[in-house]
């Protein structure tokens, strides 16, 4: 994989996917923080997701202070994405910070109303989808979404 990394060091689609294949496959966290590391130093360093998946990773080590950073970070990145203030949620709740995690539950709670979004929507796009966090017109009806635009002219 580094080599991989060697030939295509700005390759965006490339090193994508070698994350996924380092995060979902391997499951190899230090792996996951390193290409995540080059990816900062490539021309977009705030790529999408990035944050989100080295706080997955520093999670996985249990170093939650770096993962709630990271976080944090992918929160300030994507202010209306419900999945990165869920994951800090759960972090404050390992650390029983009762601050953090009443602060975090409103600001969850202002999120989900700014974007329509209810409580079965919401475990869709954590248990299901996460990508359904940017658009969450497309969650299908049955978990509360709207199904996509377009749904009733495909039918006719």
């Amino acid at each position: 994989m580094r080599s991989v990394l060697k030939v295509y060091p700005e390759g965006y689609t490339q090193t994508y996917a070698l994350l996924s294949f380092a995060r979902l496959i391997l499951k190899d966290p230090l792996l996951t923080l390193e290409i995540t590391d080059i990816m900062q130093k490539m021309h977009t360093p705030e790529y999408g997701n990035i944050h989100l998946f080295r706080g997955d990773a520093y999670s996985l080590l249990k170093k939650y202070d770096e993962a709630f950073s990271e976080y944090k970070k992918e929160a300030q990145n994507w202010p209306l994405a419900v999945v990165p203030v869920c994951k800090m949620i759960v972090l404050a709740q390992k650390q029983n910070d009762t601050g953090a995690i009443s602060s975090l539950q409103q600001l969850l709670a202002s999120i989900m109303k700014a974007k329509n979004i209810n409580q079965r929507m919401l475990e869709y796009i954590l248990y299901k989808d996460p990508s359904m966090d940017l658009q969450p017109w497309l969650i299908p009806r049955e978990y509360g979404g709207q199904g996509g635009f377009g749904q009733e002219i495909q039918k006719n």
